[in-house]
């Protein structure tokens, strides 16, 4: 599985064209579905043009890396956390069920 990227990396994604997007954050909820998804991020290089300008995606979307943005010590232990934490989400998911049956 593939380690989350840091704040400010501009991607491609699957089935949006040639537009590119600069992720901005992490673990956006849908405020119409409660659904949690991966990344935010707003269109490069227009950034926040106006409250509908953000999109909110999963890494599995990501068609190509264009830009990896800035890594110092902060970052990667950011980013390493949340790559641990996604790979043992489903371990965890799994023994929450199993506890919640009794």
């Amino acid at each position: 599985m593939k380690e989350y990227l840091p704040v400010g990396s501009v991607v491609t994604l699957k089935n949006m064209g040639e537009h590119s997007f600069m992720l901005i954050g992490y673990f956006p909820k849908s405020a119409k579905s409660e659904k949690r998804y991966d990344y935010m991020a707003v269109l490069y290089p227009l950034g926040i043009v106006g409250k509908d300008s953000m999109i909110a995606f999963n890494r599995s979307q990501i068609e190509k890396v264009l830009f990896e943005g800035y890594r110092d010590e902060e970052s990667n232990a950011l980013t390493t956390a949340l790559t641990d934490m996604d790979e043992r989400l489903p371990e965890l998911v799994k023994k929450a069920a199993e506890q919640s049956r009794g």
